[in-house]
């Protein structure tokens, strides 16, 4: 198994994911930072069109322990609308408050 692990950076905005069996040690959620639990050579489907075509293959599951907290489900989203606005003004303000909400872990507002 490889010991390359997935930052941040290079999982931007990805709370779940499914590489291919074995390609990574470790990932850290690319909302939160935090370690992702991980489901080793799970031998499935992937993605929807995956599934439509009945065909499955070996992977692995990362997902983060936190994705289904207020907070997390708050700067997810925030994010979400910070990479769709063309504005850059706009952005930084929100990947300001997401990095906002993530810091103390707790959401601003209901959602």
């Amino acid at each position: 198994m490889s010991e390359k692990n997935l930052t941040r950076q290079e999982c931007v905005n990805i709370d779940i994911f499914t590489p291919d069996a074995g390609l990574f040690e470790n990932c850290n959620c690319g909302i939160c930072g935090s370690v992702m639990n991980v489901k080793r050579n799970l031998n499935g489907a992937t993605s929807y069109i995956e599934a439509m075509a009945k065909t499955k293959h070996l992977h692995d599951y990362f997902s983060c322990p936190n994705r289904e907290k207020d907070w997390h489900i708050q700067a997810k989203r925030i994010l979400e609308v910070a990479q769709q606005t063309p504005s850059k003004i706009t952005e930084d303000a929100l990947i300001k408050e997401a990095n906002d909400i993530v810091f103390h872990r707790e959401a601003t507002k209901k959602v």
